[in-house]
């Protein structure tokens, strides 16, 4: 920003201006609407204040006016703003004499960008309001004040300004753990430690292929209503197999029906019991829906009571691997046995385990990387149209990295897939990706070899990596002495989260961490808390 002020030409009238303009869009953030909007009257010279007119939200905005702004606009209005009767401070120089429009501001920028012969990549002058947004928070303002200097009423408004660039993030990502075990299996045969298949009757309903076909008397409002739900841009992956399930049930046990009953509602929810209460509640509800929407057409039709559906279950309790077991899974996955037809089985499992440790990755997002979303120049991942729609750029740590392409290496010798349409975390036998079922099942055996459970006596979670990773990269600026609520944003962004509420969600305070809270609270407030304490 400081080159394109310094490339503008302040001989002119026109070179001024512009330079004004943009250095109080640099300075404090102002959008285009609001830089046209400003007045005389709104510069208070004895105060040492600026009005701004949040046009947007209909009230104002005072911030100081540093000396150097000062300067700024006084040569401006000696030596640039043409001499009428106008009250708005910044005038267009070549009549008809006037105010400008915000719409005059984004050429100017554009102008001066071109004129300075700058790589500049840019997206109108909302830009700048980002840069400077960003800026801050490198200096370690907290999110409220960046807020208040920006205008906004919560702090969900201001994380969307706060799009970090990639060294930014790259603090985040987590190395590759240092310690070295001696207690691992060798040659681990992952068959040994399996469990035993499950009764596959008692799942027998919700078994639905891609390539089912309905089958029941209620086979044309399903085609309606699933078509309906995808026209609203929804993927209703998930929910679609449920009411084919149920479908299926019809079709089967009910083939001369004409009207949906009680009684078949029910016999649905009898195969629901292997099932938690939650995912119960979760897949009856779908069927209600379906039931409402049907109901507009077919007033009579039956709508399960919600009443009598399970009550949901307490969110599980993430469990937070200590970073010996996550050392110890990394270690353990690169001593499976080898197999003729998995020749890199060992590699890739130990590349998925280490990737999701210090990266955070959704298991979906994981599993669906490309070799192209790895950019060896950059070290990034390129994760595309995961949850809500949403795309981002994931640094690596240089010790990460490495490990990437040593196994990119190891799949070159070994003749496999190398385009960059070929999945990072290929199955080998298949030459496909491997499906969140199968990295599942292979990581839940691990954790039975390791002797890894949780309190329930149950094998953690794929999920659970990204739990310990918040909480890891939490306390990893506990230690340094970071401000972490400067610093949240920066993990929301990295982790993929819509808001950083959501970050929040994934905080679960450990034994540490709480020490080192606490211990922070007393140094900046306990001298405080001794002399109110004598006073009183």
């Amino acid at each position: 920003m400081n080159k394109l002020l310094l490339s503008i030409d302040r001989s002119s009238a026109h070179g001024i201006r512009d330079y004004t303009i943009l250095y109080l869009m640099a300075t404090y953030g102002l959008r285009a609407s609001e830089i046209t909007s400003l007045t005389l009257d709104d510069i208070n010279w004895k105060s040492g204040l600026i009005q701004i007119p949040r046009q947007k939200i209909g009230s104002q905005l005072i911030l100081p006016l540093t000396r150097a702004t000062g300067e700024v606009l006084i040569r401006y209005l000696k030596k640039g703003r043409p001499a009428t009767p106008y009250r708005e401070l910044f005038l267009r120089i070549r009549a008809p004499s006037g105010p400008l429009k915000p719409t005059c501001i984004h050429d100017i920028l554009e102008s001066r960008i071109r004129l300075s012969g700058l790589d500049i990549r840019w997206n109108g002058t909302h830009c700048l309001r980002h840069s400077f947004a960003v800026h801050l928070l490198r200096q370690g303002s907290s999110l409220k004040a960046i807020g208040g200097i920006l205008g906004h009423r919560d702090v969900e408004s201001t994380c969307v300004y706060l799009r970090l660039a990639v060294d930014d993030l790259r603090e985040v990502a987590l190395p590759v753990p240092e310690e070295r075990l001696t207690d691992i299996p060798k040659d681990i045969k992952l068959k040994d430690y399996n469990l035993p298949k499950k009764d596959k009757k008692a799942t027998a309903c919700l078994q639905i292929t891609s390539s089912y076909s309905l089958r029941s008397f209620l086979a044309e409002d399903i085609r309606g209503y699933i078509q309906l739900k995808r026209s609203l841009g929804r993927a209703y992956r998930m929910e679609t197999k449920t009411v084919y399930s149920f479908d299926a049930l019809l079709a089967e046990d009910y083939p001369r029906r004409t009207e949906l009953t009680p009684e078949m509602f029910s016999h649905w929810c009898s195969r629901l019991f292997h099932l938690s209460p939650t995912v119960r509640r979760r897949r009856m509800q779908v069927i209600r829906n379906f039931c409402l929407y049907r109901a507009r057409s077919y007033p009579e039709t039956f709508i399960p009571d919600p009443l009598t559906f399970p009550k949901a279950q307490q969110p599980i309790t993430p469990y937070i691997f200590s970073k010996s077991e996550i050392t110890r899974l990394i270690t353990a996955a690169g001593s499976l046995h080898p197999y003729e037809r998995l020749p890199l089985r060992a590699h890739t499992l130990r590349l998925a385990l280490l990737l999701l440790s210090t990266t955070g990755l959704r298991r979906g997002e994981l599993l669906g990387l490309k070799l192209g979303d790895f950019n060896s120049n950059e070290r990034t991942l390129l994760i595309q149209n995961t949850k809500f729609h949403k795309s981002r750029i994931v640094p690596l740590s240089s010790s990460v990295a490495e490990e990437v392409y040593t196994y990119l290496s190891l799949r070159c010798k070994g003749r496999l897939p190398m385009d960059t349409a070929s999945p990072l975390i290929l199955n080998s036998c298949s030459s496909r990706a491997y499906t969140g079922v199968g990295l599942g099942d292979n990581f839940s055996t691990l954790c039975r070899v390791l002797k890894i459970f949780t309190r329930e006596g149950r094998t953690p979670r794929i999920h659970d990596f990204r739990h310990t990773f918040a909480v890891r990269v939490l306390q990893r600026w506990y230690q340094k002495g970071e401000d972490v609520q400067v610093k949240l944003p920066l993990l929301s962004t990295y982790m993929g989260h819509v808001s950083i509420v959501s970050t929040y969600y994934y905080l679960q305070f450990i034994e540490e961490i709480s020490l080192q809270a606490s211990t922070r609270f007393y140094e900046n407030f306990g001298k405080q808390l001794r002399k109110i304490h004598k006073e009183g």
